[in-house]
Formats: C-alpha cells, sequence, structure tokens
C-alpha cells in the first residue's frame, strides 16, 4: 500500500472522531467526552477537570457545600467569593437558635391543627374552614373545623348562581308555554278542517239518488254515511237495506232512512236452519226455542207476501 493511500485512511479515520486534547495523550476517539468548562474534547482517561487540570474550573465556584451549623445543625449557605468562617461566625451571632434562643422560620406551609406543627409537602385544603392541614387531620372531624364567615366574593357568586338558576327556570317556563300554545293552535287548526270537511261532504252528498242496476225493480234505501258492507262492489261505500215494497220500473234509491245491513236475510236464514238442526237433535235451549218459534211466526206473518216480493233481490 502506498504512502497516498495510508494517509487518506488515517484522514478518513481522524474525520470520524476527534483526537484528545491533552498535551501528552492526543489518542483518536471516536466517542470523545467535552468538558463542560473549557470545551475541550478528551478521551476516557482525561475527561475530568483534574485528570486535564482544567483552567477554567474554578473550586470554590462550581464546588460550592454548604456547611451545618456545629450547633443547631442548620445547613449554613455560602455566597460566592465570601470566606465560610466568616459566614458561619456571623450565623453563630445572629441566627443560630441554640445560642439566640430564636425558632427558626420553617420553608412551607404548616399543618393548622393545633400543635401539629408539620410541614406540608402537599397540602390538603379543608373545604368547609379552607385552612391546610396534613394527611392525618384532613377530614373535619380530625381538626377544629369552623366555616369562615362569607365573604363579598362568595356573596357575589352566590347571588350570580340564584340569577341563573332563576334564568333557567323563566326560560323553561316560557318554553314549555311556547309549547302549549303551538299544541292548542294544532288542535284548533285539525278541528276547523274536520269540520269543513264534514260539511263539505254533507253539502256533496244531500240529495243525491242512486240508481238500482238494471233489471231489479225494488227501492231500496241506502244512507251515503253507512259503513262499506263486505259484498259491496269496490268504491261504494253504502249500506242496502230493502225498503217492504216493490216498484215496477223504478230504478231510484232513497236515502231517507237507515236500514238493516244487507246480508240480514241470509243471516236470518241460516240461523234458522241452524235452530231447526240442533233441535232435530234434540239439544235446543229453551232460549233457542223461544227464538226459533220467534223465526217461524215472523216466517209465517210474512207468508202473505207475493211471489214477486220473494224474487227481489237484495241490495
Amino acid at each position: 500500500m502506498s504512502s497516498s493511500n495510508i494517509q487518506e485512511r488515517d484522514d478518513r479515520l481522524l474525520a470520524i472522531g476527534a483526537q484528545c486534547s491533552h498535551d501528552t495523550c492526543h489518542l483518536v476517539d471516536f466517542l470523545p467526552f467535552t468538558c463542560a468548562h473549557c470545551k475541550n474534547k478528551f478521551c476516557q482517561d482525561h475527561f475530568k477537570t483534574e485528570d486535564h487540570s482544567c483552567p477554567d474550573y474554578d473550586e470554590a465556584k462550581h464546588n460550592r457545600v454548604a456547611p451545618n451549623c456545629p450547633l443547631c445543625n442548620t445547613p449554613v449557605a455560602i455566597p460566592p467569593g465570601q470566606n465560610p468562617n466568616i459566614r458561619m461566625e456571623a450565623h453563630l451571632r445572629n441566627d443560630c437558635s441554640v445560642l439566640t434562643g430564636k425558632v427558626a422560620k420553617k420553608s412551607g406551609p404548616v399543618c393548622a391543627s393545633g400543635k401539629c406543627g408539620k410541614v406540608l409537602i402537599q397540602p390538603i385544603t379543608c373545604t368547609t374552614c379552607r385552612k391546610q392541614y396534613c394527611p392525618t387531620h384532613r377530614f373535619p372531624s380530625d381538626h377544629t373545623c369552623v366555616a369562615p364567615p362569607p365573604t363579598v366574593a362568595d356573596n357575589a357568586k352566590k347571588t350570580a348562581a340564584n340569577i341563573k338558576s332563576s334564568a333557567n327556570m323563566l326560560s323553561g317556563k316560557a318554553a314549555a308555554a311556547k309549547n302549549a300554545l303551538d299544541t292548542k293552535v294544532q288542535k284548533g287548526i285539525s278541528a276547523a278542517q274536520t269540520a269543513a270537511s264534514s260539511t263539505t261532504t254533507k253539502s256533496l252528498t244531500s240529495g243525491i239518488n242512486i240508481k238500482a242496476p238494471p233489471g231489479f225493480s225494488k227501492t231500496d234505501s241506502v244512507p251515503l254515511s253507512a259503513p262499506l258492507d263486505s259484498s259491496s262492489p269496490p268504491g261504494m261505500n253504502l249500506t242496502v237495506t230493502p225498503t217492504t215494497t216493490c216498484k215496477p220500473n223504478h230504478q231510484t234509491l232513497r236515502t231517507s232512512f237507515a236500514p238493516p245491513p244487507v246480508r240480514a236475510r241470509a243471516e236470518r236464514e241460516s240461523r234458522k236452519k241452524a235452530l231447526k238442526e240442533r233441535a232435530a237433535k234434540g239439544i235446543l235451549t229453551t232460549k233457542e226455542k223461544a227464538a226459533l218459534a220467534q223465526l217461524d211466526a215472523e216466517d209465517e206473518a210474512a207468508g202473505g207476501a207475493s211471489g214477486e216480493d220473494k224474487n227481489c233481490l237484495i241490495m
């Protein structure tokens, strides 16, 4: 391998990592450490400040330790650039609780329950007296809980809540009254439409004569408002019952009174036949015997009718 190739390979390797900045090392490290003070890159053996004698590292500035007071065991903070002995003498003379008798002030909130005095890392506020307590005295039964007098802000919130509640109630009542009024208006419109439809129907059907089919000579009376029988043709809402007389060559139907149903005669004959069959078997009751006798009497009374009357077709 030529010297130019070796030099090119070394350049590529040096471009990946970095050389240690220590004067006696210069090792190529692919994952070098950067000093936080002088910002130079070092290998694993020289990245500490004491290993490469960092010129930008100040022991008094970066390695500050608050010594404890030998009497009250309270840490005494030393400001940068001040002599620790002078600061400790000032603490013993002015702030030490053993020499001066002063009670050290606690840095955080304290439990409000009597003589508890615990420093609260996570205070618990009572919803009644609005004071802060430790977990041991957090319930109203565990401390002397007295609700404070309402403030102006509390009164304002209460008044606003009452006004909002009254407004909601009034809006609900207004909506209910509107719905009731709309319902009454709809009912009135429906009643007026029904009355108008009924009046129109009566005016259209009054005085109408319906002609019977050709070939029938009996005059039947038909009310237009009567229900449609199952044997009537589609589109005719009529119930037809024969009158007592048949007039030849008269093809009109009167609408003066309401007759019995169309199949009255057929139903009567069917009922009479069934009663006779039960009588033949001897299983008629007293009520059924009376009904059969009544039907026979009606047939005998109508027996004087002419053959033409009996052959009239029932519409």
